[in-house]
């Protein structure tokens, strides 16, 4: 299993967060898909 949690992501040239405390649980074997 893969996790991350509370996750913040920012470009250095934005003064917004693109990702603000996100958290994702990925188990093994499954498939999953991004859009």
């Amino acid at each position: 299993m893969i996790t991350v949690e509370n996750l913040s992501f920012t470009y250095r040239q934005s003064k917004e967060m693109l990702l603000k405390n996100f958290s994702l649980s990925l188990e093994r074997g499954k498939v999953y898909g991004l859009l």
